[in-house]
């Protein structure tokens, strides 16, 4: 089912794949609501946590340091909520550690591709 996702094989794509560890707790949490309120049933569930860990043996998650949750304080060119302010703090990390490549956002919310595009980052699904 990921396989065939166009972003997925973008991400694939790339020569490294980083995230913030906000990235493993965000996908283990919306797995473990969806079972919670009957949207997956068990066998469903188990098999996308493996998936999930299938993908997250494949991704460096970056620990949320404290220069990353500094920056995250810090102003935005645009508005952008908590959890996206912990992501983009991240990305602009692993954009100083990496300073001769370049850094990509993929997100599905249009708001967080802005932000990534408005700090400098490339952020691919806008224009």
């Amino acid at each position: 089912m990921l396989q065939k996702d166009p972003a997925y094989r973008q991400v694939q794509a790339c020569e490294s794949v980083c995230s913030s560890e906000l990235l493993e707790i965000e996908c283990r949490r919306v797995l473990w609501r969806d079972r919670l309120v009957g949207f997956l049933d068990e066998g469903n569930y188990l098999n996308l946590v493996e998936s999930l860990e299938g993908m997250l043996a494949e991704i460096e998650l970056v620990q949320l340091d404290p220069w990353i949750k500094r920056r995250a304080m810090e102003a935005f060119p645009v508005h952008v909520k908590t959890l996206d302010a912990l992501h983009l703090a991240t990305a602009l990390a692993i954009a100083a550690h990496f300073r001769s490549q370049t850094v990509a956002v993929f997100s599905y919310d249009l708001t967080m591709n802005r932000a990534a595009k408005a700090v400098g980052l490339a952020a691919p699904w806008i224009s």
